[in-house]
């Protein structure tokens, strides 16, 4: 945790499966941060923002992981 006690809420958007699974994973177990949204493509992360709102997952996110090179 940060020295105030709270967790880094942190958002994943990546295309490949296992690349994704790997990040999730490592979040997952740092003590500093909370995977709170996980995307598979960009589509599905802005679709969740516009069909949710603030209540979508990644509204909530401090930091966003992205794949520069998604298609």
């Amino acid at each position: 945790m940060t020295a105030t006690g709270t967790l880094r809420r942190v958002g994943v958007v990546e295309d490949d499966a296992r690349y994704r699974a790997s990040l999730v994973a490592l979040l997952r177990h740092a003590p500093d941060f909370d995977c709170a949204a996980v995307f598979g493509s960009a589509v599905e992360a802005l679709g969740s923002l516009e069909r949710e709102g603030d209540r979508s997952p990644l509204a909530a996110c401090e930091l966003l992981l992205m794949d520069l090179g998604l298609p």
